[in-house]
């Protein structure tokens, strides 16, 4: 009788003993290698920084005037309802250059002065595409800077006709032609010759930018609602950004391109309801803005530092960031609508 009690409680242990491996087998693995196969808690990746990453300003001699960015904070982000820059330092890195590759000839050399004339030859060519006239023009001006000679070249080319038939099918390609025609007053105004000033004065105005632009501007495609109204708009406004570089020598270029800003910014606060912001007056105004920044980076630096800078931008991209710098820092801005 003993013996049999004995074996019952031996089986009942057994028993549990065989229940719980069911139920660790069942439960307890499953668990175990869920933790193992969960993954571990990592660290987020830093936030990547807004904008264009840590300001880097060029040395420049000291001036008495307080307003170099040098040895200062970069400036705080414009107030929410302010417009930063204009279209034209957003879209630049697109519009000015094939994919940021400079432009060579053929043999895959690059240009140097002694190639200006061949240059020249390319921005004639109507068979030459709006992007590399672009690049070509930007090259010239290089080259030829103090050149009158050089000035009448591009003067004549920001009014040279287009073969819209041919280059006037997509956006892209009208685009580029237009941004060539307009880039080339911008340059001008590395050129610095007296004649290219007048030029740019007279471009700068409503009156002067319609006659001028005519030879290509009354065939523009409308392939986009923006296309018509920026390309007159930032005409002017690239007339005005040629011109920042002659404030340096000539005060009364600064007094009028500081008076056309606060004149332009105050009609439009009360000429434009909002909802308006793709008008010619919109684009000027913006180019405006990147002009008035542009006259206080060359106040700043010189003419040479500037030029320099310039030069290299397409490589290091100091200049756009110092100009945006300068820009927010003097407030110029298109009101938001």
């Amino acid at each position: 009788m003993k013996t049999r009690q004995t074996a019952i409680g031996l089986l009942f242990l057994a028993s549990l003993v065989l229940l719980g491996v069911v139920i660790w087998d069942r439960f307890g693995r499953r668990t175990e290698r869920a933790v193992a196969l969960a993954p571990r808690e990592t660290p987020p990746p830093p936030a990547r920084p807004s904008g264009f990453g840590p300001l880097r300003l060029p040395p420049r001699p000291a001036r008495a005037t307080g307003r170099s960015l040098v040895g200062l904070v970069p400036p705080p982000p414009m107030p929410a309802d302010l417009i930063t820059t204009d279209s034209a330092l957003r879209r630049g890195r697109v519009i000015g250059a094939t994919r940021n590759r400079p432009l060579r000839k053929p043999d895959g050399t690059e240009y140097t002065a002694a190639d200006i004339e061949e240059l020249v030859a390319l921005i004639r060519d109507p068979a030459t595409p709006g992007l590399v006239a672009g690049q070509a023009v930007t090259l010239i001006a290089r080259f030829g800077r103090g050149n009158p000679k050089v000035a009448d070249i591009l003067i004549a080319f920001a009014q040279q006709p287009v073969d819209w038939t041919r280059w006037g099918k997509t956006e892209d390609d009208a685009e580029y032609h237009r941004r060539a025609r307009s880039g080339a007053l911008e340059k001008l105004g590395a050129v610095g010759t007296p004649n290219a000033k007048e030029f740019l004065l007279r471009a700068m105005t409503e009156e002067g930018a319609r006659e001028l632009s005519k030879p290509w501007f009354e065939g523009l495609p409308a392939l986009s609602q923006w296309m018509l109204p920026r390309a007159m708009g930032q005409f002017r406004g690239d007339a005005a950004k040629g011109l920042a570089l002659f404030s340096i020598d000539d005060p009364s270029v600064r007094r009028l391109m500081a008076a056309e800003y606060e004149n332009e910014r105050r009609q439009y606060q009360v000429q434009h309801p909002p909802g308006t912001n793709g008008s010619s007056d919109y684009f000027y105004l913006s180019s405006l803005a990147s002009a008035m920044g542009m006259m206080d980076m060359a106040a700043d630096l010189g003419r040479d530092r500037y030029l320099e800078l310039l030069d290299n931008d397409r490589k290091d991209g100091v200049f756009l960031q110092t100009l945006i710098a300068y820009i927010g820092r003097g407030g110029y801005s298109v009101p938001r609508n």
